[in-house]
């Protein structure tokens, strides 16, 4: 339920996971995040094991997130959004990860360049990379953090998944939220995937080839530039995005988090809820 009591608990929610933040450092905070796991974790040593079992007890009742249970926190959250505007405590004006904003989630662009400008931009690029990513060669992190990010890779009830996989904050939530926007479905998701990988793959062979200095004048057009694929603007957001969740957050977006509530927390994002809330999950789990 949206209620008061949903409000006042998740701004107290926000306020010790902002103090959290401060005291495990920016680097630690982007660990933490890029995981899914909440800086919370370390706070609750007497119940250290609670989302674990948290999650175990949801197995075995069947209650893990589906990917229709996420479709359905995905509505929900639209309709708060709806509620905060209509009781004027939110911008009415359209902000990004809350609505559509961009024309095109694709990671990449085709450019015409002198060799030199080349270089250039791919020297600017992946200047801009290594302040989120922490290997030499960050691609194959970026690839594999794609696979792992979305509604559409996020594990669906039982089995053996890891509790951990059922981690995560609003931040988390809200990147997810926000490419369903663009990608309604598995199946077109996965041909997205399958595009972006394939542009990674010429970025990085295009960069190492320009940034090691091999020669490109067979490549050369009559004007001397050669075509090239770079990361595009919203490329790069939308990477950083990934590697460092926490960017998300801006004073506009921090005012659309009372919208993520703790039944949409604990629906989506059952073992940090959990954390956060040892004493409702055990209340819970205890049938009470």
């Amino acid at each position: 339920m949206f209620n008061e009591f949903n409000l006042s608990r998740h701004f107290y929610t926000n306020a010790v996971f902002k103090q959290n933040h401060h005291l495990h450092g920016f680097n630690g905070r982007k660990m933490l995040e890029q995981l899914g796991l909440d800086p919370l974790d370390g706070f609750f040593s007497n119940n250290r094991h609670i989302g674990d079992e948290f999650v175990a007890w949801q197995r075995h009742q069947g209650n893990l997130p589906t990917y229709t249970s996420r479709r359905n926190c995905f509505t929900q959250f639209a309709q708060n959004c709806m509620l905060l505007r209509a009781k004027g405590l939110v911008t009415k004006r359209k902000i990004r990860f809350i609505d559509k904003f961009d024309y095109a989630l694709n990671l990449f662009v085709v450019r015409s360049l002198k060799p030199e400008d080349a270089v250039h931009l791919y020297k600017r690029q992946m200047s801009f990379l290594s302040m989120y990513a922490t290997a030499p060669n960050p691609f194959q992190t970026i690839r594999d953090l794609f696979d792992q990010v979305s509604i559409y890779n996020r594990p669906i009830g039982g089995g053996y998944t890891p509790p951990k996989d059922f981690a995560g904050s609003f931040v988390n939530f809200l990147l997810d939220y926000y490419l369903s926007l663009y990608i309604p479905n598995e199946k077109e998701w996965r041909i997205y995937l399958m595009q972006q990988r394939r542009a990674l793959n010429e970025i990085e062979h295009d960069v190492f080839t320009m940034l090691n200095g091999q020669s490109v004048t067979a490549a050369l057009d009559n004007n001397g530039e050669l075509q090239v694929t770079a990361f595009s603007t919203i490329g790069l957001e939308m990477i950083a995005n990934i590697l460092r969740p926490v960017r998300i957050e801006s004073p506009q977006i921090e005012t659309f988090a009372t919208a993520f509530t703790d039944e949409i927390w604990m629906n989506y994002f059952p073992y940090t809820w959990a954390l956060v809330n040892p004493a409702a999950a055990a209340k819970l789990m205890n049938g009470h």
